[in-house]
Formats: C-alpha cells, structure tokens, sequence
C-alpha cells in the first residue's frame, strides 16, 4: 500500500531519562536470562514457531520511524513484518502516533463481571503470577495477566520505577488491545495469536517507547485464546531478558487448564522420551471414545501437525499403541513413548442433563445479595477501610473476604486469615504481634514476626473477632491507630500497611454494651460493615439457584447423578443451621455416596431431612393445625416448601389446610 497518505510528522524522540534498577537493567536482563533456561532446554522453545530476530539498533528504529512516518515508505529489512504489520493496521485504523492514548479504566462493576468471567483462568494462573514476579523482582517488571479482548486482569511486581501514567495505563480494568493502544505486545500478540515482544521504539505511540513488553496467548485445549500473559519493563532492558520465562508460564497454566477438563475425557500423554510423560514437555490429547477432543501445544509438536488435529480420529494419527498406549507409533512412523489415563466418568445417555464441569463451577455460590457485599466489601479495601462481616455460620464470611482481596488492588499482598476463637490466651498476642529471641520459654531461636506483620501491603482476616481477650484488644487498638507493631520482649516497633477485615457471628454492640468488647475498637475495626444472609432468609428462587450451583460442585451432575424434584425441593426447604457450608458438605457427601447415574429421592437424603412428622402420624389426619402453620411460618407462608418439609405434595397439603381453615398468604 501507498504509505504516503498515512504518514505523520513525529519522527523517533531522545532517549528518556534513566531510573533505578538494583544493578542496571542490562545487568538484570542478562542474569534473568541465564536463571530463565533450567535444564537447558527452554532457549529452543519457541512456540511462535518463528525465528528470533536480531534486536534492532537505536538507530534502526528511529531510521524505520523516519521512513514509515514522515517519508511514507516500508522501512524494509529495519523493521520486524510483526510490527510493520501493526504499524499499518494502526494507521488503517486512523491512529495517530504522537496523540496520546485516553487510558479509561472500566468501572468496579464492569471490572468485577470481567474477572468473574475469567474466574477459571485468574485460578489457573494465578501460581505463574506470584512465580514470575518473585524471578523477575530485580528488574522492576509489571507482570500482566489479561483475557482474550486484551483487558488486564490482574497484575504483579514492582512497578514504582515506572512514571506515574504508565503506572496508571498498566492497572486491571484498562485495554491494551491494539485497536485502543496501538502496536503493543499485548494486543499485537493476540492479533497475530503468536509470541510478542515490542521494545521501545517499535510501539506505534510515542507515549510508549520507555516501555519494553514480552507477551504470549494462553490457549484452551481447542487452540482458542482464552487469555493473555505479558511482563512489561524498561526498554533499556535486553530484548528478549523475559521470552523463556513467559513462555514457560504460559505453557504451565495451559497444561493445567488441559489437565482441569471434565475426567468423561480420556487423557493420552505421550513423549519421545519415556522419562518426560508426565513433565510439563509432554504432550496430552484429550479423547471422547475414539475422538480427539483436545491438546496442547507439544502434542502438536510431537506430532508434527496443527490445531486441525481437533476432531479426528484417533486412528487416524496413530497405527500403533501397544498395551495401556505405553508405546505408540505415528502415521508419520515416529516412535512414542505413552500412558492412557481412562475416562472416570460415564457418557451421559441421550436427553440426560447436561453435567456441569466442577471446574467452571468451583467456588461458592454468590447470589445478588452476597455478589452486593462482595463489591462494597472490594471497594472498602480499595479505600482503606477495617470492614467487619457480620452473619451466621457458614454463611461465607471467609469466602467473601477472600473473593474480596483477589478483586481489589491488594491482590498481589498477603491475605493472612487467624482465629482468634481458636487460639489460647497464652500464645494468641504472640501470634499477632509477633516475639524477640527469647520473649518466653519455648520461643523460636530467631523470633517469629508475627502474623500482623506478616499481612503488610494485603489483608489481615480476623475470624471471630469477638472472641478476643479483652486485655488483647487494647494492643490491637494501639497498632490500627499507629499501623506499627512492637514484638513482646522488646525490640523495635515494624511499620505495617494492611488492612483489617473481620468476621463474627456475634452482636458486637452486646459485647460493647456487657463490657465484653471495647466500644473504641469497634469504632475502628467497623469502618464499614456488610451484613450476609442466612440461607433461609433468602428468597426461593435464589435458594433453588444456589442449591443447583452447590449440587454441581458436588460432582454429581458430572457423573450422572440425579436428584428427584421431591428430593430437590426437600433440600431447598430444608433450614440448614449451618447455612452454605452444612449445606454443601451434605451434597458432597450424597454424590460421593451415590452410584453413577443414580436417580437419588426422599428416602437417600440425610436422616436430619426425614419429616420427623412422619415418623409420628399414623395418618394424614394427625397432621395438626399447629404442625401446618408452624412449617408456612418457617417458609414464610411458601405452601409447596412447607410440603416438602412435611413430607407431603403441595396439593394434599392445600386440602388439609382448606379443611383446616388456614389460609395461604404467600406463593407457591
């Protein structure tokens, strides 16, 4: 195409100032490089499956610059087509190199339903998250998990030796795909669905080119992009200081996300040598019966060919496999060494529910109510605030406030969660507040920090909080107004940045008004106060919702376990003291308990959900007047949860009352 009528006046800008680095950034970039190869073998590992060009010269890349900007020609062999191709999309697009980029991050609301859809990834990957920050902590690098459209998820790392707009540009909610951002690693690369790395100069916008980003997609088994991980630093940085150790990473989160598919699937892993099935270089097919359902990116390179692969027979890859696939032979005549791992769950016959994968499904159910809590409870953090949590047991208090911290701009600090019910007097103010050498018999040679001091710059989650000893209240008072902790035997007081999240079960304005809590601590530690429901107190439908939800993880659907609608609504109605967690721990134990593709009634269910009515009556008739308006009162007049609370159907329930004189006031 006619460069010319593309072409904008910005040439390539000086050099910008240096910022601090432990050592230097060259220094850095080169000792990273040498730890990122363990074994030798991840510098041939291109999974781009494209030569590695020569870095270019400053000088190459401001001529490359002149030439495609102000005279409007290719700038040849200076430039990469990756990023030449970029280039031009750029322009196609009416982008403007000197302009700056509006960086508007989505909104907490938007941001939250994206992480929610990514959930399975941001799980996945959150180990190669922590693992390249901590490798790449002496280069000042942000590392960057985004989804498939390019938005950041999530991040790690050090990014205070950026300038504060690139720290801003880099935070969760903003898009780097290359439509809104020009040439960067991120949107290029999944433009091109291929490994990036874009230095300095090479990124469409001027705004850009102190920063240097290494990207590579996350793959599902199927060769989609589901995500994204990028390390972004200092151009002066060498090119190239992060490639291995991306890649690496990125592999590693899609062998678990191969390994993570529903066990209906088959597993063939294979290798060409026998000692590496079962390493992170095999290569894994997923198989429905004789059909191939998935891989990852070295089974297609031991097996030579493409993401095509999805859907053949197996037969049509390979003429050979011994005994368990131990040996394998290609139609290629290349020889494998293999293990089979069988199928542990049964196909579902025709017109059966569709099984819900436990790994989409994994975690707690959050309705409206809690979703609401869970949002205000991130916004608290995010603004600093002690936040308590307030609710019966096994309602998710923990849970939330976890869900929370992974949401909120503190999620790459610690969340350290302590009991303070299940601590003796004796050791608790030891646990918090942390101990010199020798503070009390049986202390540590070298002291212990404390658990306090531990949760700088994360969350510190105190369970119970209304169980805590009174004179222990006064310290922990003392380090919310000073955020300094002073370890028993003396010692120097440690500067501390957490904030405090709590959970209780208890009223604390009783404890405050009985002298039992200090009225001044509740102050601080009740900045803000999320309040979660019980699991009778909510409306049906959110039950019915949820008690699907719970079912799923369970693993029953998954190995064709059915709950008769009997069976169903009696759980429904059931009041489950313990809330979602006695709720959940009984569906785990009926799925375990369970044969596959067992259709499960009343009569399965725990002896705790049995109408104990029954038992009692010898007829229908014994079912008094008080019986009836004693279960419509628990179900808030709800006739067909009374029902199935006492074990009968709705319409004889309807009867009884109509002879009985009692009137229906709710639905259902």
């Amino acid at each position: 195409m006619n460069l010319s009528q593309f072409a904008t006046t910005r040439g390539f800008p000086a050099r910008h100032p240096r910022r601090p680095f432990p050592d230097g950034p060259q220094k850095a970039g080169r000792r990273l490089s040498r730890r990122a190869t363990p074994h030798g073998g991840e510098r041939s590992m291109n999974l781009s499956n494209t030569p590695v060009r020569p870095a270019p010269s400053e000088a190459d890349l401001a001529r490359a610059r002149r030439d495609f900007f102000l005279r409007g020609r290719p700038p040849g062999a200076l430039l990469g087509r990756r990023v030449l191709g970029s280039w031009m999309r750029c322009m196609q697009r009416g982008l403007v190199a000197e302009r700056a980029c509006p960086v508007e991050p989505l909104g907490s609301a938007a941001l939250l339903a994206a992480r929610e859809r990514a959930e399975l990834l941001r799980r996945l990957a959150a180990p190669e998250l922590e693992f390249l920050a901590e490798t790449l902590a002496d280069t000042a690098s942000q590392v960057i998990l985004a989804n498939a459209d390019g938005l950041i998820l999530d991040t790690r790392g050090d990014a205070r030796a950026m300038d504060r707009a690139t720290r801003v540009a880099l935070l969760p909610g903003v898009s780097w795909a290359e439509a809104a951002m020009g040439t960067n690693a991120i949107g290029t690369a999944l433009a091109d669905n291929e490994l990036t790395e874009i230095w300095g100069g090479e990124h469409f916008h001027d705004q850009h080119h102190r920063l240097c980003c290494t990207a590579v997609p996350i793959l599902d088994h199927t060769g989609q992009p589901v995500g994204l991980l990028d390390v972004s630093g200092d151009a002066r940085l060498p090119r190239g200081y992060a490639r291995a150790i991306v890649l690496r990473a990125a592999r590693e989160i899609e062998q678990r996300w191969l390994l993570n598919a529903p066990e209906r699937y088959a597993r063939l892993r294979f290798h060409p040598e026998r000692a590496c099935v079962g390493a992170y270089q095999e290569g894994v097919l997923l198989l429905d019966d004789d059909r191939i359902v998935g891989a990852n990116r070295s089974a297609l390179q031991w097996l030579e060919t493409d993401w095509r692969l999805i859907g053949r027979a197996v037969d049509q890859v390979f003429e050979h496999a011994g005994p368990s696939a131990e040996r394998l032979r290609t139609r290629a005549g290349r020889a494998l060494f293999g293990q089979l791992q069988a199928a542990r769950r049964p196909r579902m016959a025709a017109g059966a529910p569709r099984a819900v994968d436990p790994v989409e499904s994994d975690g707690p159910w959050l309705g409206e109510p809690q979703r609401v809590a869970l949002e205000r409870t991130r916004r608290a953090i995010d603004a600093g605030l002690s936040t308590v949590l307030h609710g019966e047991t096994g309602c998710g208090k923990e849970v939330l406030a976890r869900r929370a911290h992974a949401l909120s701009s503190r999620a790459s600090g610690p969340f350290v969660a302590i009991n303070c019910a299940a601590l003796p007097d004796t050791l608790i103010e030891a646990e918090l507040f942390g101990y010199t050498e020798g503070a009390f018999t049986g202390a540590r040679r070298k002291g212990s920090p404390g658990r306090i001091a531990e949760a700088d710059g994360g969350i510190l989650f105190l369970d119970e909080i209304g169980d805590m000893p009174l004179l222990l209240q006064s310290r922990l008072l003392r380090v919310l107004q000073e955020h300094r902790v002073e370890p028993l035997g003396g010692g120097a007081a440690r500067a501390v940045d957490c904030v405090v999240l709590c959970a209780t079960h208890r009223d604390l304005d009783a404890l405050v008004a009985s002298g039992e809590f200090r009225a001044d601590l509740l102050y601080r530690l009740r900045e803000h106060q999320e309040t979660l429901p019980a699991w009778r107190t909510l409306p049906e439908a959110q039950r019915r919702d949820a008690l699907s939800r719970l079912w799923a993880c369970a693993g029953g659907p998954a190995r064709g376990v059915r709950l008769a609608p009997e069976a169903f609504d009696r759980l429904v109605a059931h009041a489950w003291p313990g809330n979602f967690r006695q709720c959940a721990a009984a569906l785990r134990a009926l799925a375990a308990f369970a044969d596959d593709g067992a259709q499960l009634g009343p009569a399965d269910l725990p002896a705790e959900l049995q109408p104990a009515v029954e038992a009692a009556r010898a007829s229908l008739e014994e079912l008094s007047h008080g019986a009836i308006v004693s279960a419509l009162a628990r179900h808030r007049g709800k006739v067909a949860a009374a029902a199935a609370e006492l074990g009968i159907h709705r319409a004889t329930l309807y009867r009884r009352m109509r002879k009985l004189g009692i009137a229906a006031s709710g639905e259902g």
